[in-house]
């Protein structure tokens, strides 16, 4: 959890400027994990159901990572940004 926590975390908070960071951070993360990891097991069973092979919910884990990291090269740079500037 400490691997997944020290990137991501650090990673939500650069997305938003100083003013809303901690609002924006929070929200968008905790909806994103209600919506998506709370439906993950519904989503599981229909992949199983479906095709017939128990590993279709890791093929879907690994979509879901190939679209994560392909978003992330989208996001700019923070470091040495003055933070006086955003406010």
């Amino acid at each position: 959890m400490c691997f997944y926590g020290g990137g991501s975390y650090t990673f939500f908070v650069e997305l938003f400027p100083a003013a809303t960071r901690l609002s924006g951070a929070a929200i968008s993360y905790n909806v994103a994990f209600a919506l998506f990891g709370g439906a993950a097991p519904f989503a599981a069973t229909a992949l199983v159901s479906a095709t017939d092979l128990a590993m279709s919910p890791a093929l879907l884990v690994v979509l879901t990572g190939v679209i994560a990291f392909a978003a992330s090269l989208g996001v700019p740079e923070t470091a040495g940004r003055d933070l006086l500037e955003e406010a």
